[in-house]
């Protein structure tokens, strides 16, 4: 099962690359890297989303980058976690 990385306070010249030989230097292997841009600026916005293989590889990964710098700015690294919503039967309403 893959775990998703939330990496807060990115510079806004890091890109898909640098992020990715950096966790897979520290941590092991990464499956993806997300990185959402600005559409006016067309720079990132400052966070990237990071999924990993393994439990144990992002747990070495927050273990060992959680306050790493990066570009000058630390870098705030955390877990995102997965929430089911309840999906209800009545949802949608049909007006006579």
């Amino acid at each position: 099962m893959t775990i998703k990385l939330l990496v807060g306070n990115i510079s806004t010249e890091a890109n898909e690359d640098l992020i990715r030989n950096l966790f897979s230097a520290t941590a092991g292997p990464v499956n993806s890297v997300d990185i959402p841009q600005n559409p006016k600026t067309g720079k990132n916005r400052g966070y990237a989303l990071v999924e990993m293989n393994t439990d144990l590889d992002a747990e070495q990964a927050v273990r060992d980058l959680d306050g790493a710098e990066l570009g000058g700015r630390v870098m705030a690294i955390s877990v995102v976690e997965r929430t089911q919503t309840k999906r209800k039967w009545y949802k949608f309403w049909v007006k006579c």
